[in-house]
């Protein structure tokens, strides 16, 4: 059985960060990832912060360069984590490699989060995508998903992906909000897609923003959405379409066409429908974070209703209510890729506190990588979801109680 350390699931910006602080230190530290290439969604990443570029991938090249100094930190890529036991104050690991389980004194999930695809007639088609897969295909292989296409969701991600697939040379034919929900079927109402708008007006042409304030408010968030022009509003390099829902995809072989129809101030559909022609579309349905080891490993976690919002319990420094097992980055809830980092940071402190027996020590980093964290979320250019300041603080205030408990 091989020996480490300390075992990091997730090759991302949190793992990435948090084996770079372990290694500086000479912690032997293993970190997997199912993915052939280090990075995660760094790899993706491509925006313009303020007066600079934030490109993903140099980001992670400079981790991995830092880490390459450290022998005690190993990669293992193209390997899933496929058994996590708690045995005699330490790990078992089990991966697909075929090779013996790892032992591990401690184990940091940073396993991210998936994307919500949205099922709409014509789903399946080849040329449908979601708006990840098709930031991979246009920023890390260099391939356009198509000629002209449509997205289909709000949300934060749809307008960087729509950004940078005009950056691309993508036709778009803009965002279009997903039918509404019908006969009990999951997802969002057309009146929680528009109330999204709210949280998303840094992002609107500068002679939009003074109307932020009005999106605020129910009855005057219908009017505006409602009555936006057919075509669309100009944002993010492509057309918003608040009031325009698609309804199936259609094609043969491959996408050929989506059916649009309107909206009207309380989210019924109206008028007669209409075909658009594209050859790919995006579905945008949000993001969910991906706890599912932290649950099976026994910590405790807060679940929500749809799951888009489950988390492990988790403290300051990543700590669960498992002794030896932390967390970081979007396992904890969707932010950007620097809250991941020093996410990642901070739960090396709480590793290092573990594996020497010093629950009060490394008080400076600590603090350091804390302000840290709350620099990158006040700096944050996309908020992905406002919901989740609120559930950080009644999840780490209920991690509180279980350890006080416990």
């Amino acid at each position: 059985m091989s020996q480490t350390d300390v075992l990091v699931v997730g090759a991302g910006p949190a793992g990435l960060t948090a084996a770079q602080e372990l290694g500086r230190r000479g912690i032997r530290v293993t970190v997997i990832d199912e993915y052939p290439t280090a990075g995660g969604r760094l790899l993706g990443q491509l925006y313009q912060a303020g007066d600079h570029w934030w490109v993903g991938r140099q980001v992670a090249e400079q981790l991995l360069s830092d880490i390459s100094g450290h022998p005690a930190v190993r990669l293992r890529l193209g390997t899933s984590v496929s058994g996590l036991e708690r045995r005699d104050k330490g790990w078992v690991v089990e991966d697909t490699s075929g090779g013996e389980p790892a032992m591990a004194r401690a184990v940091l999930l940073a396993t991210g989060a998936a994307e919500i695809p949205i099922a709409i007639p014509g789903w399946t088609l080849p040329g449908v995508m979601t708006v990840g897969a098709a930031q991979v295909m246009a920023n890390v292989h260099r391939v356009r998903p198509g000629q002209r296409g449509v997205i289909v969701g709000l949300g934060a991600l749809s307008f960087a992906v729509a950004q940078e697939l005009r950056w691309a040379g993508v036709d778009l034919a803009g965002i279009v909000m997903p039918p509404p929900p019908r006969n009990g079927m999951p997802g969002w109402t057309v009146e929680e897609e528009w109330r999204k708008m709210a949280h998303l007006a840094h992002l609107a042409p500068t002679w939009m923003r003074p109307l932020s304030s009005l999106l605020r408010r129910a009855g005057w968030r219908r009017r505006l959405l409602a009555g936006a022009p057919q075509a669309g509003v100009a944002v993010a390099g492509t057309r918003l379409r608040p009031n325009v829902a698609a309804l199936a995809i259609e094609g043969d072989a491959a996408v050929s066409a989506v059916v649009l129809q309107r909206l009207n101030g309380h989210g019924n559909l109206v008028g007669e429908p209409w075909r658009e022609a594209v050859d790919f579309v995006c579905t945008s349905g949000g993001l969910r974070p991906i706890p599912d080891l932290a649950a099976a490993a026994g910590a405790a976690m807060h679940y929500s209703w749809d799951g888009r919002y489950d988390v492990p319990l988790f403290g300051p420094c990543g700590d669960t209510t498992v002794p030896g097992l932390y967390v970081a980055g979007n396992i904890l809830g969707i932010e950007g890729a620097a809250v991941a980092m020093a996410q990642g940071q901070l739960a090396s402190v709480g590793i290092l506190r573990h594996l020497l027996g010093k629950p009060d020590g490394f008080g400076p980093e600590a603090d350091q990588f804390a302000l840290q964290l709350a620099e990158a979320r006040r700096h944050a250019p996309l908020v992905f979801d406002p919901a989740w300041a609120a559930i950080h603080e009644k999840v780490m205030a209920d991690f509180q109680r279980e350890t006080r408990e416990g």
